[in-house]
Parts: structure tokens; C-alpha cells; sequence
């Protein structure tokens, strides 16, 4: 899978990447969601997340990024370990949330944080 992604995304496009990120969920789609391990890329111009079984993808333009935080619950549900909480705007043009565990989360949090601010100065 890892492989395959690096074909589909050149290297020199990503920015960073969690091979191992551990996916918790969309805040909108409720508690019935299957969760998962999987690619998380951050891009130039996206967030990509694959996971491999059940297979799903999910893509957030850079542009509809609006808050990145750690987060220890996730509907309630308490983690021994902090979660990478992205904010941003769905395709209904709604505040949602994605929630993932990766191994550095002070680099996603620190580039993610790097993108609101642009995103900001860009308004």
C-alpha cells in the first residue's frame, strides 16, 4: 500500500506521511463507522488518508482545513493515547472533524498549524 502510494504521489509532494495511522473517525458520520489502520499523506495541496481493509479514502482540500488539535476521547470514548483531531469544512460547506493516532503528532500538529496560518493569511 505504501508503495502504491508513493507511485500515486510523487515525493517531492509529500510533505509528510504516517504509514501507520490509526483512523478513529468522522465526527458526522456518528458511532457506527469502521475504523482502521492507513496512510495518512499530508500533500501540497491535500489531506489524503487510505486505509486498506475495508478499503476508503479520504481527501481534505488544504484550503477547507480550519483547526488541527490532540484530543484524548472521540464520542466519548477515552484513548490512553492523544489523537490528532482535524477541523474542516465538508462538502456541505459544514465544520466536521477527522480523528487519527500517528506516531509524531507534534509534526502534524506543527504543519497542520503551518497550513491554518496560511489559509488565514490568505482570506
Amino acid at each position: 500500500m505504501v508503495e502504491a502510494l508513493k507511485k500515486k504521489f510523487p515525493p517531492e509532494k509529500i510533505l509528510l506521511m504516517s504509514e501507520d495511522a490509526d483512523f478513529s473517525g468522522i465526527a458526522s458520520k456518528g458511532l457506527l463507522q469502521i475504523r482502521g489502520k492507513g496512510i495518512l499523506v499530508l500533500l501540497e495541496d491535500t489531506l489524503h488518508f487510505e486505509r486498506a481493509i475495508p478499503k476508503k479514502v479520504l481527501t481534505i482540500p488544504r484550503n477547507r482545513i480550519c483547526g488541527v488539535s490532540q484530543q484524548k476521547t472521540f464520542f466519548k470514548k477515552a484513548r490512553d493515547k492523544n489523537l490528532l483531531m482535524v477541523e474542516f469544512l465538508n462538502q456541505k460547506g459544514e465544520k466536521d472533524s477527522a480523528r487519527w493516532w500517528v506516531t509524531d503528532i507534534a509534526s502534524w500538529l506543527s504543519s497542520l498549524n503551518m497550513i491554518i496560518l496560511y489559509n488565514e493569511l490568505k482570506k
